[in-house]
């Protein structure tokens, strides 16, 4: 997971292939939040409680706003310049079958819910029609891929396999909604996170940052600068999500062996949370109140769900 996410904002992962915590200056690697703050551009990350940012350290922390204000700042138009959103991760990863990042053991449908969320407020949201916003995921989410990883540039790239950051995993699914999207349009580029840094880069003129970022696909030539759609796409909403966890249910083991087989894996976002505290970060809980704009009745039953995985 880390690896992936510091690519998405700073085309590289600082050598890591693990979920590594850094020490108590964070990571120190240039990022385009870095670069937008040195020229002038205005950049945010809407976190709901766990903090990915607070892995560059306070000035990581600088970066980040609520979840909530993402709703304000896309209602009144007055989004930043650049902006990350994350999803609520709960305990680091599945939530025990609560969470909202997808992962297992997390229900999907709670994912996509608080997605559609998002996405419905940026299509309101007064900077649609100037603005793409780019629906992605940090890693695949499965084990085969028929299409073979590519071989791109990297700093780190080797001629050993096992060591060389200059080839791709597998692949993973991206949309874009934007009025310069092309409608029921689908890719067949080689995109990568970077991909997206680029467009941001030739956007605000903020340069690149390594050798990844400067030979990165540009996402932008995908999009139809010259014939833009102002109608707003009818999104489907999603499905009623799980309200109960896997635990209580007798779908998993006790949390206790869940967290026991998770820490042999080494540190994850659950580790974060202790991290980010430590910087004085205080996470706030995941809540319907908080996540959703309009709390349905499906997502105010996740309450309950959501305060036990939380305790």
């Amino acid at each position: 997971t880390f690896p992936n996410r510091h690519y998405m904002i700073a085309a590289q992962s600082g050598g890591q292939k693990k979920n590594v915590m850094p020490g108590p200056l964070g990571n120190q690697w240039e990022t385009i939040f870095d670069r937008a703050k040195a020229r002038g551009v205005s950049a945010a990350y809407y976190v709901v409680d766990l903090p990915f940012p607070a892995t560059y350290g306070t000035r990581g922390l600088g970066w980040i706003r609520p979840i909530e204000q993402f709703y304000v700042d896309a209602a009144a138009g007055t989004l930043p310049q650049i902006a990350y959103v994350d999803p609520p991760f709960l305990d680091g990863g599945g939530g025990d079958g609560l969470s909202g990042d997808e992962h297992p053991h997390g229900d999907i449908r709670i994912g996509q819910a608080y997605m559609s969320e998002v996405a419905h407020a940026f299509l309101e949201s007064p900077q649609f029609k100037r603005g793409a916003m780019f629906i992605n995921y940090d890693e695949w989410g499965g084990f085969f891929d028929h299409v073979s990883p590519v071989f791109v540039p990297d700093d780190r790239a080797s001629a050993d396999l096992n060591e060389s950051f200059g080839i791709t995993g597998y692949r993973i699914p991206n949309a874009v909604l934007s009025p310069f999207a092309k409608r029921g349009h689908v890719s067949h580029a080689t995109i990568t996170h970077e991909s997206i840094l680029k467009l941001i880069s030739y956007r605000f003129g903020l340069g690149f940052l390594n050798k990844r970022h400067r030979y990165a696909s540009q996402i932008g030539k995908t999009l139809d600068w010259e014939n833009p759609s102002y109608e707003v796409p009818d999104l489907p909403r999603p499905l009623p999500p799980l309200t109960t966890s896997c635990t209580v249910q007798g779908l998993l083991p006790k949390r206790s062996a869940v967290r026991a087989e998770r820490a042999e894996e080494g540190p994850g976002l659950g580790a974060l949370a202790d991290y980010a505290e430590r910087l004085g970060y205080e996470i706030q809980p995941a809540t319907p109140e908080r996540v959703f704009r309009d709390p349905s009745p499906s997502a105010r039953a996740l309450a309950k769900g959501w305060a036990r995985v939380q305790r």
